[in-house]
C-alpha cells in the first residue's frame, strides 16, 4: 500500500496548492525561486472529505462500525483523507482514539485536532 496521509479539517487549504496562475496552463508553486514549472512531472492528487459520523453507520443506530469505515476509505483509494467527527475516548464511541485506529489498520499517517470538547 502506498505511504498516504490521513488529514483532518485542512481540505479547504489544498486549492491553494493546486491552484494555476491565470492565463497560464501549469502547475506551479511559490518558493523563494519563484515558481516551480510542474508540468514535466504532473502531480495527481485523490481527496476524499469523509464525515464517518463517529463510526455509527446511520443505518446502524447505536452500533460503532470502524471496519465500515476502513473498507469505504480503502474502496476511494486516496491520497489524502479530510475526516470530520472523530472521536477520541469519548463514550459515545467508547475507548480508543479513532483517529489512530485508521492510521494503523490503513497505513496512513495522520494529523488530528480536536474541534470541539464532546462527551469524554
Amino acid at each position: 500500500m502506498k505511504s498516504l496521509t490521513l488529514i483532518q479539517v485542512v481540505l479547504y487549504m489544498i486549492p491553494t496548492f493546486l491552484s494555476t496562475p491565470e492565463n497560464k496552463d501549469i502547475f506551479y508553486s511559490h518558493s523563494e525561486k519563484g515558481i516551480l514549472d510542474l508540468n514535466e512531472n504532473q502531480v495527481n492528487l485523490k481527496v476524499m472529505a469523509y464525515n464517518i459520523h463517529h463510526a455509527n453507520p446511520p443505518s446502524k443506530p447505536d452500533t460503532i462500525d470502524i471496519d465500515a469505515i476502513i473498507k469505504t476509505i480503502q474502496g476511494q483509494d486516496p491520497d489524502i483523507v479530510a475526516l470530520q467527527e472523530i472521536d477520541a475516548n469519548t463514550t459515545r464511541s467508547g475507548e480508543g482514539n479513532q483517529a489512530e485506529i485508521l492510521e494503523e489498520r490503513l497505513g496512513m499517517n495522520v494529523f488530528f485536532s480536536k474541534a470541539i470538547n464532546y462527551d469524554g
